[in-house]
C-alpha cells in the first residue's frame, strides 16, 4: 500500500487565543479574489461557503472523502489513527487529512480535542506542539509517546470529529468558496477543488491551490465568466498534475513526481463525462484497484 500525504498547508501565521474557550483558530492568509483571511480569535469568521453555494450532499460529501482516503491511505474509510513521521520536512503526519505537527493544523485538532476532554493524554503534548508549530519545525523532540496517545484517542468519536471540524474548516469550505467564485456548479468540480485543497493546500505558496486556480483562469475562462465548467476543469487537472510532476519546492518535488497518479485519477473522472460524481466510481491512482460505490 502506498501513503502520498504530500501538501503545501496553509502557513501559521497566528494563533490568537480566546480566554473564554481556551481555543486557538489558525489565521490564514486570504486566498483568492474577495475570499478574506479569518478574523484573529473569531470562529465565526473561518471560511464557509458563500450564501448562495449549497456546496456537496451528505452522500457525495462521505463519497468525496472516501476518493480522499483512497489517494492518502489507500483506503476506502478515512484512516483517524493514521500517524508517521516521513521525513518531509513537516514532522508528524497523522489523521484523516495529513495534519503535520509543523504546520499548524495538527495543532488545532488537538486545541480542539483538549477543549472537550482536557484530561486526555493527548493534552501533555499541547506546549510542545505549539512551539513546533510556531516556528514551522520538522522536530518530533519533545514528542515522545505521541504516536501511541494519537492512535488511542483516535478510537475516541469526539477525536474523530475534531478531524472532521479542521478539515471542513481549512480545506472543504475554502474549496467550496473557490467554487462559488468560479461559478462552478457541477459536483465533481467541487470535490475536485476539494481534494486539491487537502494534497496542496489554501495557502499562498505556488504550488498552492490558489495559485493554481490562477493560472487555470488565465488560460481558460470559469463558468463565471462565461467559460464551460467542464473545460475549465480540465484544464485545471492538468495544471495539477504538472504541479505535482515539477514542484517548485526541492524538498517534496521528488516526491509529488510520485504522486502524479492522483492527477491521472482525477483526469480520468473528467474524461468519463461523470461530473455529478456519480457511483460507482473505480480509480488506481497507485497500482491498486478502489471503487467508490
Amino acid at each position: 500500500m502506498l501513503n502520498f500525504r504530500l501538501y503545501f498547508l496553509i502557513p501559521l501565521l497566528v494563533l490568537a487565543a480566546v480566554p473564554s474557550q481556551g481555543q486557538t483558530w489558525l489565521q490564514a492568509t486570504a486566498i483568492a479574489g474577495d475570499i478574506k483571511a479569518p478574523e484573529a480569535g473569531n470562529p465565526a469568521a473561518i471560511l464557509k461557503p458563500a450564501a448562495n453555494e449549497p456546496g456537496l450532499s451528505p452522500a457525495q460529501k462521505k463519497r468525496a472523502d472516501m476518493l480522499i482516503s483512497i489517494f492518502e491511505n489507500s483506503a476506502l474509510e478515512p484512516q483517524y489513527g493514521y500517524i508517521e513521521d516521513l521525513g518531509d520536512g513537516r514532522g508528524y503526519t497523522a489523521g484523516r487529512a495529513g495534519f503535520c505537527s509543523g504546520c499548524g493544523d495538527l495543532l488545532l485538532v488537538v486545541e480542539r480535542y483538549i477543549n472537550i476532554k482536557p484530561n486526555a493524554p493527548l493534552a501533555k503534548y499541547l506546549p510542545r506542539l505549539k512551539e513546533l508549530a510556531g516556528l514551522s519545525s520538522d522536530s518530533t523532540k519533545g514528542l515522545e509517546g505521541f504516536p501511541k496517545a494519537w492512535q488511542l484517542a483516535a478510537q475516541d468519536k469526539l477525536f474523530c470529529e475534531a478531524q472532521d471540524a479542521v478539515s471542513d474548516d481549512l480545506y472543504y469550505r475554502p474549496a467550496l468558496n473557490y467554487s462559488a467564485q468560479l461559478g462552478l456548479r457541477r459536483d465533481f468540480s467541487k470535490v475536485a477543488l476539494y481534494e486539491a485543497a487537502i494534497q496542496h493546500g489554501t495557502g499562498s505558496d505556488p504550488d498552492g491551490l490558489g495559485a493554481m486556480i490562477k493560472k487555470v483562469s488565465k488560460a481558460v475562462k470559469p463558468p463565471s465568466a462565461g467559460g464551460d465548467e467542464k473545460a475549465w476543469l480540465n484544464k485545471f487537472l492538468k495544471i495539477r498534475k504538472a504541479t505535482l510532476a515539477h514542484a517548485s519546492d526541492p524538498a517534496t518535488s521528488a516526491a509529488w513526481a510520485e504522486s502524479v497518479g492522483r492527477a491521472d485519477a482525477m483526469l480520468a473522472i473528467c474524461a468519463s463525462g461523470n461530473m455529478d460524481f456519480s457511483g460507482p466510481v473505480t480509480v488506481n491512482p497507485y497500482g491498486g484497484q478502489f471503487t467508490i460505490p
